[in-house]
């Protein structure tokens, strides 16, 4: 089974990182994970080593800049954009379903999900 992870960090991992890492460790050998990142860096190459495929569809700064506390309205654009980018990534890939682990990825990752006719889990930790 062929599982698309989104995140939205691919550089410094945190605390969502870490406990995605430890859910991916334990995953049967019969669960094939492809990453979709929002951003390169060292969390996406330690995935890219020990896991194969990483896709890296680069946000914006108006969308890396967006906090919990509120939406710019700036970003919206942008983050729509985002979503189409991973609509047809998701496609192309064909998983069969998608796991989304950070907030940026349960929204973008959710709505591109269902555009795409892809079940979705949110994995909340």
């Amino acid at each position: 089974m062929r599982v698309a992870i989104i995140n939205h960090l691919g550089d410094v991992g945190a605390g969502a990182e870490n406990a995605l890492l430890q859910f991916l460790v334990c995953l049967p050998e019969s669960i094939e994970p492809v990453f979709f990142l929002f951003e390169d860096g060292a969390f996406a190459q330690a995935m890219r080593e020990r896991f194969g495929t990483v896709t890296v569809l680069q946000m914006s700064e108006r969308v890396a800049t967006v906090k919990r506390t509120g939406l710019s309205l700036s970003a919206v654009p942008d983050s729509i954009e985002l979503v189409g980018r991973l609509t047809r990534a998701l496609r192309a890939a064909e998983p069969h379903m998608v796991l989304t682990n950070s907030m940026k990825a349960h929204i973008i990752g959710s709505i591109a999900a269902k555009v795409a006719g892809i079940p979705c889990v949110n994995y909340v930790h």
